[in-house]
């Protein structure tokens, strides 16, 4: 890193302006895990989808749910990359990254309302073929804004620490963005119908991306046309995975959000399940959200003092010690909802390293990249960590939905989407993912420049 890089800083209400995009991010990524989960796989009551018969095998809806969100999540990935690399070249007199934002951002609203617009309100093979259209155009566009948005971050903040301070911010805005998404679910669909509620989000979550792409600055950017050649996107995402670090970095992170998503997204689930009250679904949330907001500053002052690297293998150890206790909630010593609670905000702890240090530290990454290679890749970089977010969130989805049926009962409506023992399961499942990944972020170099 150059000296000049070394002196300049980023101005306090410029890293607070980039950072408040992350509510945008947040809140449309957390509503696009629960709104289309809960509306065709309801707490109580049959699937929205019909099953269907393959070889006398009954597939149930539930089941075909899991696997479409699964695959939707998969085929979208595949255009991170893409994207991302267009990013890193796309010359305008607006800059690299900001015409995305301004495009992709309004389109990714539009795409999150038309879920809960399916061709009919009844059980039907209908409603599958809806989704399996509305999916990958909603990711396309999601994409579209977000990807170019986190490959501002490492041209914004030229030192690590710069980094530190602006992914603990965005912390806090991708929390505030939960807290959103959590507030506005939470009423749905009792009180807010579903296309209302996802119109409220949509508009709300748009805002700071367009609030980023009018005032951001970003430094030393070219805003001028140019004729330059773009590399072929599939060499690019070669070259960044066959860098060690990016590669150790890239898997441990997928088995952290593997196990995290699967929790997350069966909030809910748990709530009705577990804790005995839907309404507990705001407060478990809301408590794990609280604590990991608090424990922020000391994130931050972690990652300063012993370095990212041993942030990450502390906040791995923490939630696979924690979360196979979700599994005993409503029983034994934890038949008291208190208890419940308590767990969850002891899980507000690694959640809280989970915010901040994953992106600051691929940020140091792009940079070590940088010095080797002499390219300027951040796009690529983050679009490649979308990628195979997106696969294994897919994974983790479609495993939560095969999860989800063990138990299942039956009524005479039909038999129920979800069973107990499978929302029991979820906490050791996703424990054991968890510790996956500390096996492979283990073997992570100790890159960082302090």
């Amino acid at each position: 890193m150059s000296d000049e890089n070394q002196k300049r800083r980023i101005p306090l209400n410029q890293a607070i302006l980039y950072a408040s995009g992350y509510f945008g991010v947040q809140m449309i990524a957390f509503s696009i895990g629960q709104i289309p989960q809960i509306y065709y796989v309801p707490v109580e009551g049959v699937s929205l989808i019909a099953p269907i018969t393959i070889f006398g095998a009954v597939i149930a809806g539930g089941y075909l749910f899991g696997l479409l969100n699964g695959l939707g999540r998969i085929v979208d990935g595949f255009d991170d990359p893409w994207i991302g690399n267009i990013s890193d070249h796309f010359r305008s007199r607006f800059g690299r990254r900001k015409p995305f934002l301004v495009i992709g951002a309004p389109l990714m609203g539009l795409f999150l309302v038309l879920f809960t617009m399916p061709p009919t309100h009844d059980p039907s093979i209908m409603n599958l073929i809806w989704l399996a259209f509305i999916y990958p155009l909603f990711f396309i566009f999601f994409t579209t804004a977000v990807t170019p948005y986190l490959a501002m971050l490492p041209e914004i903040t030229p030192t690590p620490s710069d980094r530190l301070l602006v992914t603990t911010l965005q912390s806090v805005f991708l929390i505030l963005g939960t807290f959103g998404g959590v507030a506005v679910i939470q009423f749905i669909p009792d009180t807010i119908p579903f296309t209302p509620g996802a119109i409220i989000i949509a508009s709300i979550a748009t805002i700071p991306f367009l609030l980023v792409a009018a005032f951001v600055k970003i430094p030393n950017e070219s805003t001028v046309e140019e004729n330059i050649t773009r590399p072929s996107t599939f060499s690019q995402v070669k070259s960044a995975l066959s860098f060690t670090p990016f590669r150790i970095y890239l898997i441990a992170t997928i088995c952290f959000w593997f196990g995290f998503k699967m929790v997350e997204t069966s909030a809910k689930y748990i709530a009705a399940y577990l804790f005995g009250d839907n309404g507990a679904f705001i407060l478990i949330l809301g408590t794990a959200l609280a604590v990991a907001t608090v424990a922020g500053v000391g994130s931050y002052w972690l990652g300063k003092k012993f370095g990212k690297r041993k942030s990450m293998i502390v906040m791995s150890i923490m939630f696979a010690v924690l979360l196979p206790f979700i599994g005993l909630i409503g029983i034994g010593p934890f038949k008291n909802p208190a208890m419940g609670y308590i767990l969850f905000a002891l899980i507000g702890l690694p959640l809280s390293l989970l915010f901040i240090i994953p992106n600051s530290l691929l940020a140091d990454i792009i940079d070590r990249d940088s010095e080797q290679s002499g390219k300027h890749r951040e796009g690529l970089y983050f679009a490649s960590q979308a990628l195979l977010n997106k696969v294994g969130i897919a994974l983790s989805a479609t495993a939560l939905n095969i999860i989800l049926k063990i138990g299942a009962t039956s009524s005479a409506e039909g038999t129920h989407a979800v069973g107990e023992t499978g929302v029991r399961i979820i906490g050791p499942v996703a424990s054991i993912f968890i510790l996956i990944g500390l096996a492979v972020f283990l073997k992570f170099p100790d890159i960082e420049k302090r």
